[in-house]
């Protein structure tokens, strides 16, 4: 993982020893526009074709509908959701303070894998 500033930097330092970069880069001005590369020894492999795709515009995702309000009840679920919306960050919180794997004394490579 690389930002764009830095891809010039291999790109120069990949092509000097006979390897091939290839980047794409998905993230926003803020980080630097973050990206991964990928580099391969030119003289043992050819690279025949290159697609560069962003893999959650290449899927069609079915869309989760949520279920329709009664009319009676929709200003009951919008005052619900914007107290739940206060109330996460408590909750999460709370949540943040019991750590499972703390607790445990698993190799963390074994627990990583579950």
């Amino acid at each position: 993982e690389c930002s764009i500033r830095w891809s010039g930097h291999l790109h120069t330092f990949f092509q000097q020893r006979g390897y091939h970069f290839v980047t794409s880069h998905y993230g926003l001005q803020f980080d630097g526009y973050m990206g991964i590369g990928i580099a391969f020894p030119s003289r043992k492999f050819e690279l025949l074709a290159t697609s560069m795709q962003r893999v959650s515009e290449g899927k069609a995702w079915d869309r989760e509908r949520r279920p329709e309000v009664p009319p009676g009840k929709k200003l009951l679920t919008t005052l619900l959701d914007f107290a739940g919306y206060f109330a996460s960050p408590l909750l999460l919180r709370q949540a943040d303070d019991t750590d499972e794997f703390e607790d445990s004394n698993e190799d963390p490579w074994v627990y990583s894998r579950k």
